[in-house]
């Protein structure tokens, strides 16, 4: 039977849903001309005895002209590096004060909604340093879209990426699909941070794989062969340490090992000379096993399968990948645990911003320069469907684009 629908439950409706749109239009507009008309007050009443007293008479809208030119220098500020950087480091001293933040962080997302979406400006980027010092792979952003300003930011590895994505520090950033999991469910590295809800993936840029690295004549050729051996497990703070931890947790030897932290090319040398025993990785090829390789010669330790099904019962996150023979000089084929990387974004970056982006980067000519500067980029897909099997949302700009070519996949 056909439900009849009653003409003033419709028209309550409408009426309903454009009183909420008027609420959205008014609020950011009556908090701006509050806190405008707040510091014009507050600089003309702490100005103007001063004023007086030097000239004999009031100056009247001198807090009014005052207030303009300080709203400009803001805005003056805000658009270059360093007032950026500025911005970013105060936003983080309100972001430890509890009910400042939910307040700063409302308003702020408020009056972000009305902003035209069209000029993303400044954005916070994590980019990869390759193929030599001082070469970032993403710098082709600003050279091809040039309304959009990338900065580059040095961090420690997947692990800080995602947090300082957690914390708005990050506009984009290069991370672990597990963390985006973690993140996201508050676990691991992420317990205490803010729940991962404005992670967004932009693409998939690579698979990578977590093995330990030693030389040839080494007396490790398994891994139960690292129990009381110096291990680097990778950077502070960055994914690698994360994934060896867990790797090594999965099959009980976390607590059998002497670790250590040290960055991939101190960790090579350390081996070469002997000063510890094996160095974890991820990713294939790497510099620092490369370098290894070459002079010295490098051991990759395989995992069995039973290893492996440990690690995926443990952490469902990862897979059973094959490196293959030639990756590594002298290194044949051999079986390790893998997972894949994105390319994230944080929800406030502009639905027109991440679709220009993404577009750009599967253009021919980009994805041949990316995979010529690193091999890791000639991986980069979409992978829409492992990624929202992880819980998060693909951005709205990326969606928008893989849609247009057929490749969205749920």
């Amino acid at each position: 039977m056909k439900r009849i629908q009653v003409p003033w439950r419709q028209m309550g409706r409408r009426v309903r849903a454009r009183f909420l749109t008027g609420i959205l239009v008014l609020v950011p507009i009556g908090i701006t001309i509050l806190i405008v008309v707040w510091i014009f007050t507050t600089i003309d009443n702490v100005l103007q005895p001063t004023i007086s007293t030097i000239l004999g008479y009031t100056v009247p809208g001198l807090g009014f002209v005052i207030t303009l030119i300080l709203i400009y220098l803001a805005g003056l500020i805000a658009g270059n590096v360093g007032g950026k950087r500025l911005i970013l480091f105060g936003e983080s001293l309100l972001s430890r004060v509890p009910l400042i933040r939910q307040l700063y962080n409302g308003i702020k997302q408020i009056m972000e909604s009305f902003s035209e979406p069209a000029k993303a400006g400044f954005m916070q980027a994590v980019l990869i340093e390759f193929p030599r010092k001082g070469t970032w792979t993403l710098g082709f952003i600003t050279r091809e879209l040039p309304q959009y300003n990338i900065t580059q930011v040095s961090t420690g590895g997947s692990t800080e990426n995602c947090k300082r994505l957690l914390k708005g520090e990050l506009d984009m950033g290069i991370v672990y699909g597990p963390h985006v999991y973690m993140a996201l469910n508050n676990q691991g590295p992420f317990e205490k941070d803010p729940k991962g809800t404005m992670l967004r993936g932009v693409t998939k840029i690579y698979a990578g794989a977590s093995y330990a690295v030693t030389l040839p004549d080494s007396d490790i050729k398994t891994m139960n062969d690292l129990v009381g051996k110096t291990v680097a497990l990778g950077p502070p703070g960055s994914g690698t340490v994360f994934n060896s931890s867990n790797v090594l947790r999965a099959l009980g030897l976390l607590d059998k090992i002497k670790p250590r932290m040290m960055s991939f090319a101190d960790a090579g040398r350390a081996v070469e000379n002997r000063q510890i025993d094996a160095f974890f990785q991820s990713s294939a090829p790497a510099g620092a096993v490369t370098t290894l390789a070459e002079t010295k010669g490098a051991y990759v330790v395989p995992f069995t399968d039973a290893e492996m099904a440990k690690i995926i019962k443990d952490y469902p996150f990862y897979y059973t990948g094959i490196m293959k023979k030639g990756v590594y000089k002298g290194v044949p084929e051999t079986q390790m645990p893998y997972l894949t990387v994105y390319w994230v974004a944080h929800e406030r970056v502009p639905e027109k911003a991440i679709y220009d982006i993404t577009k750009l980067v599967f253009q021919p000519k980009i994805f041949k320069e990316l995979g010529d500067a690193h091999k890791g980029w000639k991986q980069m897909e979409p992978d829409t469907k492992l990624f929202l099997n992880l819980g998060a949302p693909m951005h709205p700009g990326a969606e928008k684009y893989y849609k247009e070519i057929g490749q969205w996949k749920e």
